[in-house]
């Protein structure tokens, strides 16, 4: 069977006109008008740019919402006092009926962010193993213990359990070697960023290499990546636009090789180089002005997605809504 495609908008920082939150609300049905599947939110404790808690923006939308699903891309995990968190995502996938999606990462590599949450730096790459350990636990038994380096608990009992059975897929972001091997050993699946359709084949090769040795199983539909783009019917206009406002994350390639910037046969050209190396998960990232910003997304859902994004079924859209589901309890 053929993996499903899947095409979300990952907001970031604050993009809109308006410091509002009327603003926020308006473009969150706008997505779920034009057939958006997911909206991705970023994770910064500090910095300059307006970027709001994921945990709380997914809380926000869950009872506004029917078909989206909500994303966290990714979550800094050793920032998070791992069994508050479990407990804040298992509400939030029973209160959304299983919408939730989880991307967790290391972040970024600033000291500050760290110094500010009270955490080791040099432990953040064995506090996210423990924490992903923690979370699982938590959410797939009653009375539960663990005895970790960072994290213990005896005889606990975390509800309400998550909607997704056994619990919400825990995927990891990167691209690293050190990211890529712990996707291998950890992760229910791989979200990367700024990531070229051959480093994702190379990626998806390398982490399906390791996986088996691991004891991990990771299903072909659960790679994605992050496209930054925008949408033109004239070329050159669109790529002078997205320059305006595109910042560059790596200095060894250009932002062609990853990114599109184009009319929208080209846009969904480069989602289809990312399709052809199993790539089937995709959070496209407007790069436009304030006031383009959403008009960005109506154009991808009008334009693009009716040719590349596979159509809802009944039973998925019931399911979305809550109208199939017999939630336990206890």
């Amino acid at each position: 069977m053929d993996n499903k495609i899947r095409i979300g908008i990952g907001v970031g920082g604050w993009p809109f006109p308006t410091y509002h939150s009327s603003e926020f609300f308006e473009f969150v049905n706008l997505c779920e008008e034009v057939g958006i599947d997911s909206l991705w939110f970023s994770d910064r404790l500090s910095g300059k740019e307006n970027t709001l808690d994921p945990v709380i923006s997914i809380a926000a939308l869950c009872g506004v919402t029917k078909k989206m699903k909500f994303g966290t891309s990714a979550l800094i995990l050793p920032l998070r006092q791992p069994s508050i968190l479990a407990k804040q995502l298992a509400t939030l996938d029973f209160l959304s009926n299983g919408r939730l999606l989880v991307v967790v990462g290391l972040g970024q590599d600033q000291q500050k962010e760290f110094d500010l949450a009270g955490v080791v730096k040099k432990h953040r790459g064995r506090i996210t193993d423990e924490s992903i350990d923690v979370m699982r636990k938590l959410w797939s038994g009653e009375k539960c213990e663990f005895d970790g380096e960072f994290f213990n608990f005896k005889d606990v009992t975390l509800l309400p359990k998550p909607i997704q059975s056994p619990f919400p897929p825990i995927w990891i972001g990167g691209r690293s070697w050190a990211a890529l091997d712990r996707v291998a050993r950890k992760g229910d699946g791989w979200l990367p960023s700024a990531t070229t359709p051959q480093e994702c084949s190379s990626g998806i090769q390398y982490i399906k290499s390791r996986m088996n040795e691991a004891g991990n199983e990771i299903p072909d539909d659960h790679y994605g990546t992050f496209i930054p783009f925008h949408i033109n019917s004239d070329k050159q206009v669109a790529v002078q636009n997205f320059s305006k406002h595109f910042i560059s994350r790596r200095n060894d390639i250009t932002p062609d090789n990853y990114c599109a910037a184009g009319t929208s046969d080209d846009v969904l050209q480069m989602i289809n180089n990312y399709i052809n190396v199993g790539v089937s998960k995709f959070v496209m990232r407007p790069v436009a002005s304030a006031e383009e910003w959403s008009n960005q997304v109506e154009l991808l859902g009008t334009e693009v997605l009716p040719r590349i994004q596979t159509p809802f079924s009944i039973t998925e859209l019931q399911e979305r809504a809550g109208e199939t589901l017999l939630g336990n309890v206890h």
